[in-house]
């Protein structure tokens, strides 16, 4: 079994935060936390696909994802 592309990670992606209420979390936001920049690509990728806003700078992407994390971790 192959690998999946990066167009294929980014279908499978938006599939999954097609149903995320506009005002939450992307779940591509869990990859991207860790600021790499393969990570925040997709994150970016999955968010204009979706019409989500984004900052523009990567610090302030990072600031956000960090506080996304966290809300994802909030119901555990």
């Amino acid at each position: 079994m192959g690998r999946l592309s990066y167009e294929d990670k980014v279908e499978l992606l938006v599939a999954v935060d097609r149903t995320t209420a506009p005002d939450g979390p992307l779940w591509s936001a869990l990859l991207a936390a860790t600021g790499d920049a393969a990570g925040l690509r997709l994150h970016r990728d999955v968010a204009q696909r979706l019409g989500r806003p984004l900052p523009v700078s990567d610090a302030d992407l990072l600031r956000q994802l960090s506080a996304e994390r966290t809300a994802f971790h909030r119901p555990w």
